[in-house]
């Protein structure tokens, strides 16, 4: 394992490892690539970066923020690569891509139900987090991905932060209030006595404010 700075690679050459298959998208950091894992045929989605010193503290607490996180509802980290002086960070694929993107190709919003449904897989992702002392702080439309079987993960930690012993009220108030809402988003008990009806916008205002849930997927 090499040290990059502040950030564990692994020894391994990526271009060994990775076929690059197509670009998915670019910004001011890097780009996001689709490439096949040669080692198991697998998918998988690889953050290619340029790294400046200024940036390794932030990455360096994504990544291992990421490293600690097993859960179906949030996307697995696969590893830390260096080549040719650039950062390459494998992720689980999700092909479906974010929600943000989905609605805006489709030119159209989600229906009530379907808002359930990713808010439900939300919540548990933020329940994992909480439980582990986790705060994700960029929920939105554009930080939740969709695979092609419909599972909606929680995405992109770059401003997330860690809970320290002395925040546990802090701690036990942010659990109970996400297992509250994750039994008020059961779909059994929304078709019974639907939470959404004529206040959904009081609602999910409210989330926003208080959780940074997506307002935006409405």
């Amino acid at each position: 394992m090499a040290q990059r700075g502040a950030i564990k690679t692994s020894l391994q050459d990526p271009t060994e490892l990775f076929e690059i298959l197509q670009k998915l998208g670019e910004g001011s950091y890097g780009a996001v690539f689709k490439a096949l894992d040669k080692r198991d045929g697998k998918t998988v989605a690889i953050k290619v970066l340029d790294v400046e010193n200024d940036d390794r503290v932030a990455l360096e607490k994504e990544i291992n923020i990421l490293k600690e996180c097993h859960s179906e509802y949030i996307v697995a980290y696969k590893g830390s690569y260096e080549k040719n002086g650039k950062l390459w960070i494998v992720m689980e694929y999700c092909g479906a891509g974010s929600l943000c993107d989905l609605m805006a190709i489709c030119d159209k919003r989600l229906s009530e139900e379907q808002i359930a449904i990713v808010m439900k897989m939300a919540l548990y992702g933020l329940r994992y987090l909480h439980e582990h002392k986790k705060i994700h702080r960029d929920i939105k439309s554009g930080n939740l991905l969709l695979n092609h079987e419909g599972d909606c993960k929680l995405a992109d930690f770059g401003v997330s932060a860690e809970l320290t012993t002395t925040m546990a009220k802090r701690k036990t108030v942010i659990v109970l209030l996400t297992g509250w809402l994750l039994k008020c988003c059961n779909l059994k008990n929304m078709m019974a006595r639907p939470i959404f009806g004529h206040w959904v916008s009081q609602l999910l205002s409210w989330l926003w404010e208080s959780l940074r849930m997506p307002v935006s997927i409405l």
